[in-house]
């Protein structure tokens, strides 16, 4: 998914729309981009803390796992969004987003098949009680009573700060090259 990512990052310049965009609607979808990044680094957070080492030893339905099954993949899912967002390429924005959303599909179906033998009836109950990547709407009640994991290991915490922190670095990457966007199109129009 980083590979996808960086390789629409690195497109931004030759296929960027902010030129000739309103600067309004420029705004908008910069300030909806940061959002989106800080929103799923705070869940990618959230959830690794509450995963954090447990993967395959125990079956983690609290917290964030009590609204969705995959709250990691779609934290990822959701810094991407704001990071092709603020690309200011739909076609960026498009490949990238479907590319990772299918990996993230493939992914979940896989994990899925090895998860059910190792937890059994109790897996098999949860993947019926709790959706996959989208939350219920009324799932938030439940996270006020759950709201911070039981364990953090110094090692989860680290590593999922070193990943919210990737989010960021990748989002301030595109937003400099959505930035430098006009003068690489009047350097390919110049060397054309």
């Amino acid at each position: 998914m980083g590979l996808t990512i960086v390789g629409g990052i690195v497109l931004t310049p030759l296929t960027t729309h902010w030129p000739g965009t309103n600067p309004l609607l420029r705004d908008v979808v910069i300030i909806l981009g940061t959002l989106l990044i800080g929103a799923g680094a705070s869940l990618r957070l959230w959830a690794g803390l509450y995963i954090g080492g447990h993967k395959e030893r125990r079956l983690v339905r609290e917290g964030p796992y009590s609204c969705v099954r995959n709250p990691l993949y779609l934290g990822n899912l959701l810094a991407a969004a704001g990071i092709t967002a603020l690309t200011g390429s739909p076609l960026v924005a498009a490949l990238t987003l479907t590319v990772t959303t299918a990996v993230y599909l493939t992914t979940i179906a896989q994990e899925e098949k090895k998860l059910l033998p190792l937890f059994g009836s109790s897996y098999a109950a949860y993947l019926r009680e709790v959706p996959s990547l989208l939350p219920h709407f009324f799932c938030i009640s439940c996270l006020i009573h759950d709201f911070k994991p039981s364990t953090i290991t110094h090692r989860s915490l680290a590593r999922e700060l070193g990943r919210s922190a990737g989010f960021a670095l990748l989002g301030l990457v595109a937003f400099l090259l959505t930035s430098a966007a006009p003068s690489v199109h009047a350097l390919l129009v110049a060397l054309h």
